[in-house]
């Protein structure tokens, strides 16, 4: 069974390796074109929003994948790893802020 949802136009087809707190809720998900991004739930606004997808360029390389475990979000720091088209295995601490306008 396929679950989807809408980003920015496009369809999510796959859901996968998720983290949460109170505030939010992290996860890795495909577009219905293949794409894989991670994206952000944030609970008390009830908006998504993309943090990164392949897409975006990290140091002018494209992202082959990324990874996310179980406590990648820890309160509003979200640790997370990439792999460029370049082999680079690449590792990011972002900070989700978000206020509701």
């Amino acid at each position: 069974q396929r679950v989807i949802s809408r980003q920015g136009g496009a369809l999510f087809k796959n859901f996968y390796n998720m983290s949460c707190n109170k505030d939010f809720i992290v996860f890795l998900a495909d577009n219905e074109l293949g794409i894989s991004g991670i994206y952000a739930y944030v609970f008390s606004g009830g908006n998504l929003l993309k943090i990164i997808s392949q897409k975006d360029k990290i140091n002018k390389q494209s992202v082959r994948s990324f990874f996310l475990t179980k406590n990648a979000l820890q309160g509003n720091k979200l640790y997370f790893q990439a792999i460029l088209n370049n082999n680079q295995k690449v590792t990011y601490l972002a900070t989700l802020l978000y206020q509701s306008f």
